[in-house]
């Protein structure tokens, strides 16, 4: 992991992050498709609903508010340690932990806010 990275979307459509300073800015397409790679997680296998120490789930984790009609909608979840090239997870709103492919997450726990920076000419 290499820390919090914190995301808003400002009126306009563009996306801000804690930490910028004033004179640096985001590209929208790669805080976007970071975003889509996070939000398109794909069970392999369910692990059980026991979540055991050996998973270390909490690792990483991703949340979001949506507003949607006003009403701010939180969701998230987990992911943990790397076993046979899956990684374990565990989404807020389901009792079962999975196991999903590390090449799926990869880019979400690699994810590190110079990454998602605008290229300056």
């Amino acid at each position: 992991s290499s820390g919090s990275i914190n995301l808003a979307k400002s009126d306009d459509g563009t996306w801000t992050a804690e930490g910028l300073l004033p004179e640096q800015q985001l590209d929208n397409k790669e805080v976007i498709q970071l975003i889509t790679r996070s939000i398109k997680l794909r069970m392999r296998e369910p692990a059980g609903q026991q979540a055991s120490p050996d998973y270390g789930l909490g690792a990483i984790r991703v949340q979001w508010t949506r507003e949607v009609e006003g009403a701010s909608l939180p969701g998230g979840y987990s992911l943990g340690n790397e076993s046979d090239k899956m990684v374990y997870a565990k989404a807020d709103d389901n009792p079962w932990v999975v196991r999903v492919s590390e090449s799926s997450v990869k880019s979400v726990r690699e994810a590190k806010l110079e990454d998602l920076m605008a290229k300056v000419d």
